[in-house]
């Protein structure tokens, strides 16, 4: 299902618009700094459900996880073309000027995130190259990329650098679905997503790591936290919880996919600079 190298590059060329002079200090996704590990890490083993080291059948998958329980499988996306090339400057220099949707991490409800266009190189230049401060308040203000079909439509070459999980494909049905959205993500290290919950959905780690906080549905079926970035609730309110009501957790790591079941409500952390994607089915 790959495409070849020759007719990738054409298509590269071809698709080419405007971009700026590389200008980020390393051309590889940066690694996090030591406090910052101190701070988020859980050791890379870390996980409270299920981590798997090999692909579940369709069959296998729809018996043990679907719509029932979150799992980890781990060097899944170690195999998609994407591992190989989507590294900060090969992207930039062949999507700089290409267009993504963001909004700032430290939004507390998704649902009402102000969206920002950015160019591709613009946003790497701004809000990954150059290090961001914690304001007064606590919080980053570091706008990450959440980008629903965007790039996907208008970069479609990108499409061979990976694939939903047949796993997972499996139960779209075009009479209930309008379609299974792709969603380009890419973020600083400490930027993240706070709680939200939504249908079925993946998450594939192409590069980077990210701390997951989880809720069961059956622990939490309204937004948990409605004032805070997940950085700053990391900090602020996590400690304060009982035993009870904290979260499940885990560590995924570059080459972890994730499915997580519908009305399980999660928000991430970054540790280090990290790129990947997530599929989510829509609704009629």
């Amino acid at each position: 299902m790959w495409g070849g190298r020759r007719g990738r590059k054409a298509a590269t060329k071809a698709a080419q618009v405007a971009v700026p002079v590389f200008d980020c200090a390393l051309p590889e996704w940066a690694p996090p700094k030591a406090e910052e590990l101190a701070e988020i890490d859980l050791g890379e083993e870390y996980c409270d459900w299920e981590v798997r080291t090999t692909v579940p059948s369709d069959h296998e998958f729809a018996e043990k996880y679907w719509q029932k329980a979150p799992v980890v499988i781990r060097n899944y996306t170690a195999r998609w073309p994407a591992s190989e090339r989507w590294y900060k400057r090969q992207l930039w220099e062949a999507y700089g000027g290409r267009e993504v949707t963001t909004f700032d991490s430290d939004t507390y409800l998704v649902s009402h995130a102000k969206w920002v266009p950015h160019r591709l190189a613009d946003f790497f230049k701004a809000h990954v190259c150059e290090e961001k401060v914690l304001s007064s308040e606590g919080q980053l203000h570091q706008e990450y990329v959440f980008d629903k079909d965007g790039i996907f439509s208008t970069v479609p070459e990108l499409l061979e650098d990976y694939d939903h999980p047949s796993f997972i494909k499996q139960f779209f049905d075009a009479a209930v679905h309008e379609k299974f959205s792709r969603y380009f993500l890419v973020g600083a290290s400490m930027s993240g997503i706070n709680y939200h919950s939504h249908t079925d959905a993946y998450n594939g780690l192409v590069h980077g790591r990210k701390r997951w906080f989880l809720y069961d549905h059956t622990q939490m079926r309204d937004p948990p936290y409605r004032s805070h970035g997940t950085l700053r609730w990391m900090r602020e309110v996590l400690p304060t919880l009982p035993a009870d009501q904290r979260p499940m957790q885990c560590m995924q790591r570059a080459g972890d996919l994730i499915y997580v079941p519908e009305g399980f409500w999660h928000g991430t952390i970054n540790l280090g600079e990290t790129i990947g994607v997530s599929g989510q089915f829509v609704r009629n």
